[in-house]
């Protein structure tokens, strides 16, 4: 049941066939990656992931466009200061990469969806994806 589907009856019913995929699942995930020790001390590597495209949460029926396939690539590395102590650092989403990585549907007459432009005529919300963002950090082992 989902109220909020255009394709939805008055009772927010939707009629689903066999073979229709889930929604909120994409069909296909290929994730790669690969480690280099550049000396004893110092670890780089990085890791590519695709998703194919998925159909919105509430599309059972899979009637609406689905979110579109993403890549993301990313970066890590590390070096040991010491025996005890390691400096590290990750980047993600390395080429800053504007996706989705789910979709949904709501009530477009909602208090908060009337204050937003266009969102009368869409049904479809998303979440993006989280920018290029870069972390550096310090491990002790005690």
């Amino acid at each position: 049941m989902s109220l909020y589907n255009p394709f939805a009856d008055e009772h927010g019913d939707i009629f689903v066939t066999p073979g229709k995929q889930i929604p909120g699942i994409p069909r296909h995930q290929v994730k790669g990656g690969v480690d280099y020790w550049i000396t004893s001390e110092l670890k780089l590597g990085t890791d590519v992931i695709w998703v194919s495209g998925q159909w919105f949460i509430g599309d059972d029926a899979n009637q609406n466009p689905k979110l579109a396939d993403y890549w993301v690539a990313n970066l890590h590395g590390s070096y040991q200061l010491t025996k005890e102590l390691q400096i590290y650092g990750v980047i993600n989403n390395l080429f800053n990469r504007k996706f989705a990585t789910f979709g949904a549907f709501f009530d477009p007459q909602s208090t908060v969806a009337i204050a937003i432009p266009n969102v009368l005529f869409d049904h479809r919300m998303v979440t993006p994806a989280q920018p290029l963002s870069i972390y550096v950090g310090l491990r002790a082992k005690l």
